[in-house]
């Protein structure tokens, strides 16, 4: 007759068995869970790599296409941060001006073509002066926000020296701002001081489209 030591231990041992035929069941179940799982990513993933290709094919179809067009036209093509295609004719931009760069709005909206004019004074300028020379030879002294661009995209035809902007300080009609060109600093002299000066012409933007 069996014992109550060994009915206990009987026990123990078939709920050791259910336990581990639970636990290989779990563990089936989970490797199929996993294996579905697997099969779906790399499903997504092929059709990502299809996408991607098609993307860049596409991109290098438009490519050719506005390289093209920029060479039937005369015309610089590009496409904004926002991704915009812009069509700008820059066939009047001499070949001793240099093309700085898109100036933007606030919105984030292409305004014109900044264009570094050749055009130097003789020698350095008040303020006033130099708003003057400006006009004087087609163009006007360049914005604060322009002088970034200068300073990023034309600083090796600008000498390293501070140069006059066309903007008032605000806190003082008295002062004016400029930009450093060695450095691309940025503050205000009074406008009696005298400074170097560049002139700049803004190139309207043709046409943008989605």
């Amino acid at each position: 007759m069996p014992t109550s030591a060994s009915r206990e231990s009987r026990d123990i041992r078939n709920i050791r068995a259910r336990l581990e035929r639970w636990e290989l069941t779990h563990l089936r179940a989970l490797a199929a869970s996993l294996h579905e799982r697997l099969e779906a990513a790399e499903q997504a993933l092929e059709r990502t790599q299809n996408w991607a290709d098609y993307c860049e094919h596409s991109a290098e179809a438009l490519q050719a296409e506005l390289l093209q067009l920029a060479e039937q036209t005369g015309s610089t093509v590009g496409l904004t941060i926002h991704g915009d295609l812009i069509v700008t004719d820059t066939s009047g931009v001499q070949s001793d001006e240099h093309v700085a760069g898109v100036v933007y709005g606030a919105d984030g909206t292409p305004q014109h073509h900044l264009i570094l004019m050749a055009a130097r004074p003789d020698k350095n300028l008040n303020w006033q002066s130099a708003m003057d020379w400006a006009a004087s030879v087609g163009g006007a002294l360049p914005t604060r926000q322009e002088q970034a661009l200068l300073f990023a995209n034309c600083k090796q035809h600008l000498k390293p020296e501070w140069h006059w902007s066309d903007q008032t300080d605000e806190g003082d009609a008295s002062y004016a701002w400029f930009c450093t060109f060695g450095c691309g600093d940025q503050s205000s002299n009074r406008k009696s001081y005298e400074g170097c000066a560049v002139a700049v012409r803004r190139l309207p933007i043709n046409s943008s489209i989605l």
